[in-house]
């Protein structure tokens, strides 16, 4: 048979690409039906998981319509346990105020009581109102750091400033002598007034002056222990407020979200632990698209069927054609690679008179390609 064909002419040659031409359409066919299939079975796939996707939001749905009910009233606690605490604070200022205002006013009568004492004692000794001026304090009775700079500065004046004021103003700076006696009697006018007035004054009212100048002490003390008490009472501890009915009832409000809580998780382990209603939930969503999967299912089956119906069409075709006996010295001829294209040049060989059969137009062909 092999060498039937291979001396075989045109007729032959024709009936070989029509054989090949139908060997393609099989081909295209069944190339076709594999695709549509694999397309089918992708379709069917996706469909699966939008179900199984919609399977778990539903589950997922369910899930938090149960544990709604916990959440709002968990939400409806957590507000009222805020609006408490804002309720407890507003509470303990005004208890803070309050006792702020009640010790301003305890410091603020003992102060005037010491007030009351001093004008007491300066009309018992009639004590002149500038005794109890800075100044006067300040030189005389100096106690505090305010006093010495007041002190300082007043010897700076009466001993620097004053003389050498006059001493460039009358006499322009170029009297020695006249500095000199401008110098001595500042100083001796400065030592004989403070002295006058120490004795005269000073020792006069020294009694009444010392019980004066106790009692500015006490109060500049008072006014300390005023500051600090101020100061401690932004800190007081809420165990010495009256805030206890607030403390019960946050106690308690936290008592009841803790419970609720509790209630909550354990509603939830129910439902993740409820296979049987996630099965009801399961068949449910798939019995909506049972008609929808069952007809893609068909659809895959008839095409598969229709698939293998061709592959023995065309096993019968390739048998009847002798494609594997027949022909088969040509493909091994042409390395495999012979079809539709390849005919036609062996046609057009064999028309022109350049071969006189199959085998001489092989040949023929093969040496054009090799010049």
């Amino acid at each position: 048979m092999e060498k039937d064909i291979l001396l075989g002419g045109e007729k032959e040659l024709r009936e070989l690409k029509s054989t090949l031409q139908e060997k393609e359409r099989y081909n295209s066919v069944i190339d076709s039906l594999k695709k549509e299939i694999e397309s089918q079975k992708q379709m069917i796939e996706s469909r699966k998981k939008e179900i199984d996707q919609e399977i778990a939001e539903e589950e997922q749905r369910r899930r938090e319509v149960m544990v709604k009910p916990y959440y709002d009233k968990l939400a409806a606690c957590e507000k009222a346990v805020q609006k408490l605490g804002e309720e407890r604070e507003k509470k303990r200022k005004e208890l803070i105020e309050s006792i702020r205002k009640e010790e301003a006013l305890r410091f603020e009568e003992q102060k005037h009581e010491l007030e009351e004492q001093v004008k007491q004692i300066r009309r018992e000794e009639n004590i002149p109102p500038f005794c109890l001026s800075r100044p006067f304090l300040a030189f005389f009775y100096p106690r505090t750091g305010m006093d010495a700079l007041i002190l300082v500065s007043g010897i700076v004046l009466f001993l620097l400033i004053l003389p050498m004021s006059l001493y460039y103003g009358i006499y322009g700076g170029d009297n020695k002598l006249a500095l000199t006696t401008i110098y001595l009697v500042a100083i001796v006018f400065f030592y004989t007034v403070y002295l006058l007035i120490n004795n005269l004054v000073k020792d006069k009212y020294l009694v009444g002056m010392k019980r004066v100048l106790e009692l500015m002490a006490e109060q500049e003390k008072l006014e300390i222990r005023k500051k600090q008490r101020m100061a401690e009472l932004e800190q007081i501890p809420d165990a010495e407020l009256d805030l206890h009915e607030f403390d019960e009832q946050a106690e308690q409000m936290r008592s009841e979200l803790a419970e609720v809580e509790e209630l909550r998780d354990l509603a939830l382990i129910n439902f993740d632990s409820d296979e049987r209603t996630k099965l009801d939930i399961a068949a449910q969503i798939q019995q909506r698209y049972a008609v929808e999967m069952e007809q893609m299912r068909n659809s895959l089956a008839d095409s598969m069927a229709s698939l293998e119906n061709m592959k023995q069409e065309y096993e019968k075709f390739v048998e009847d054609k002798g494609l594997k006996d027949r022909y088969s010295s040509l493909l091994r001829i042409e390395s495999g690679i012979f079809n539709i294209k390849v005919i036609d040049e062996l046609l057009f060989i064999l028309s022109s008179g350049e071969a006189e059969n199959i085998s001489g137009a092989v040949r023929r062909r093969k040496h054009r390609m090799n010049q």
